[in-house]
């Protein structure tokens, strides 16, 4: 399969589309992070961020802290990238919340990397 790009998409949503069904909640956010990061080295950035929202969503049903973090740390990469800076600094401040609130320093330390890259955002701090 090595290089077929479309066959890879369509199995990833092929693996959504079944783990949403099942019900499985937590392997459903598995298949659809993965299909995000996807779309988004494609170059689809709108249908990346719908995806990215949806993680949110399922993350928010799940009450997973981690999942959280990740969550708003995807839609941060995505707002910065797109020019939205300010709703990068509002995204950020969620990030930083629910990064600190599950123990995720490494999330915390990429969240100021991908802010650092964008040098009109105002800087996020923890107080």
């Amino acid at each position: 399969m090595r290089g077929d790009f479309k066959k890879a998409r369509a199995l990833l949503e092929q693996s959504a589309a079944i783990r949403r069904e099942s019900g499985d909640l937590w392997r459903l956010m598995n298949a659809l992070g993965d299909l995000a990061w996807y779309t988004w080295d494609e170059g689809d950035v709108t249908a990346a961020c719908g995806l990215f929202a949806e993680l949110l969503t399922g993350y928010q049903q799940l009450r997973s802290r981690w999942g959280l973090a990740y969550s708003y740390e995807n839609l941060v990469i995505a707002a910065t990238f797109q020019g939205e800076y300010g709703k990068a600094h509002d995204l950020c401040q969620e990030a930083l919340s629910h990064s600190l609130s599950a123990g995720d320093k490494l999330s915390v330390a990429r969240i100021f990397l991908n802010l650092g890259k964008a040098p009109h955002i105002p800087r996020c701090h923890t107080d």
